[in-house]
């Protein structure tokens, strides 16, 4: 009997691996079957200046106007706009000639935009003898046609006579004195 039996149990074997093979191959094909999860959803848009800034880089166009320079290529008409006709092959007028420029008003007319301005005015002394620049910034708007000033950077440098250069003398108290200068004053 164990002759009969060995073929069957053979047979049995195979059907059992090819049971278990059959088991593994649907067990994985379910697995690649289901569904996958859900994508991320995109991150949460932060909205402050450097994400501006950000979308600015990517595309400037999305946040800048546009802009036409004269002599440019005209923008494409709209949609809804009617055809404009090819124009005919006639020449330009000629540029109107350009107006002639009338005198500046006078100062009392206009009143002049408050500016910042460069120049070099010395600081007149005081009575007690301190140098005085509010009124030296106060020469140096008069002079570019304002009416007062502030000063806003001070120079200060030593004048010496020509006594210093003799060799051997030594230097005397009033052999030099201290110059202020207004470099830059507020004007208005």
């Amino acid at each position: 009997m164990q002759t009969s039996l060995r073929p069957f149990l053979r047979l049995l074997a195979g059907f059992g691996a090819a049971a278990v093979f059959l088991i593994s191959a649907n067990a994985s094909a379910d697995a690649q079957q289901q569904p996958s999860p859900p994508p991320a959803p995109p991150p949460r848009e932060n909205p402050g200046l450097v994400n501006e800034i950000g979308k600015l880089l990517k595309a400037p166009e999305a946040l800048l106007p546009s802009f036409s320079w004269p002599g440019s290529q005209p923008d494409a008409p709209a949609p809804d706009a009617p055809p404009v006709p090819p124009a005919a092959s006639v020449p330009p007028p000629p540029p109107a000639p350009l107006p002639t420029l009338a005198a500046p008003p006078a100062a009392a007319a206009s009143p002049m935009v408050p500016a910042m301005i460069d120049g070099r005015q010395v600081c007149p002394s005081s009575a007690n003898g301190a140098a005085d620049c509010a009124a030296g910034a106060t020469i140096l708007c008069r002079a570019k046609g304002y009416q007062q000033g502030r000063s806003l950077a001070v120079d200060a440098t030593e004048k010496c006579s020509a006594k210093v250069l003799i060799p051997g003398r030594t230097r005397e108290p009033g052999d030099c004195r201290t110059e202020n200068f207004v470099t830059r004053a507020w004007c208005q």
